[in-house]
């Protein structure tokens, strides 16, 4: 019996050191522009913040119309800016020597992270929002949540993108994509930024001018030896979802989906203003 009691001791003492070797911290709020509030774990109450407030693990941050913010973490340069009409909660703040916890849910709006420490191989870097969960270590992504549907963008270093029943989809450096609202995660394309992504994924406002006043055929793939589709009118193609490289096809819009038209029953393509047209392999 007493050497039992010995080892639980001993067993004893080396969790408790454990335990507390990660611990919680607090991270700076830094007003941007004004209207910015925070609510304090199990309290209701808003309270505005007009320079800078300390907040924790449990606490709400809103940024109301065009209310921004800044959210200081390790001390490092490592922060999140919160752009207007955005609503993060702060699950998790916590870090010991070598890694840290961080686990923010975004209820919506956009949040622009940028993340200088070095991660260990334990650490944990994730915003959790309605249809999956971005994961992130050192580096630099932004995340938005509007009507259900999330964007984000791996600007330095890689995400990591959870969704539907225990999926997983890799976003290398400089690309992006969406996830919709059943947890469907779109195409990952490159994209440098924010206006570029947008028409990537959603195609550019655009005309087609056929060479002849005539229905033009739609392809499966940009191939004629491939699966036809239809016809469209080419005057009421209202937008061009990309084409291949020497541009010697277009794809468009077609029964909910796409479909190819070939160039050379096409005078021009107008997507003047447009970002970028996205150009599929």
């Amino acid at each position: 019996m007493r050497h039992f009691l010995i080892v639980a001791l001993v067993c004893g003492c080396v969790f408790t050191v454990a335990q507390a070797q990660t611990e919680e911290f607090a991270a700076t709020l830094r007003v941007l522009a004004p209207n910015v509030t925070y609510q304090r774990t199990n309290t209701s109450e808003l309270l505005f913040v007009s320079q800078e407030t300390i907040v924790g693990s449990g606490d709400t941050i809103q940024t109301r119309h065009s209310g921004r913010a800044r959210l200081v973490l390790f001390g490092d340069g490592s922060r999140i800016d919160i752009e207007p009409d955005t609503t993060l909660i702060i699950n998790t703040l916590e870090n010991d020597e070598d890694n840290f916890t961080v686990r923010l849910t975004l209820l919506n709006g956009e949040t622009r992270h940028r993340v200088l420490r070095t991660a260990g191989d334990d650490s944990i870097y994730e915003v959790q929002t309605d249809t999956g969960t971005i994961t992130g270590s050192a580096g630099e992504f932004l995340v938005i949540q509007r009507d259900e549907q999330v964007t984000f963008l791996a600007t330095v270093g890689d995400l990591t993108i959870s969704h539907g029943d225990e999926e997983t989809t890799s976003v290398p450096e400089g690309q992006g994509g969406r996830i919709t609202p059943d947890g469907i995660v779109s195409d990952i394309v490159s994209a440098g930024s924010l206006d570029v992504l947008a028409p990537l994924l959603d195609g550019c406002p655009g005309e087609i001018i056929p060479i002849e006043n005539r229905l033009l055929p739609v392809y499966l793939a940009p191939d004629a030896e491939s699966l036809p589709l239809g016809t469209v009118n080419p005057y009421e193609v209202e937008s061009i979802s990309g084409s291949v490289i020497d541009r010697s096809w277009f794809r468009v819009p077609y029964n909910r989906s796409g479909g190819w038209v070939p160039a050379e029953q096409i005078e021009f393509v107008d997507t003047v203003g447009c970002a970028a047209l996205r150009v599929y392999a």
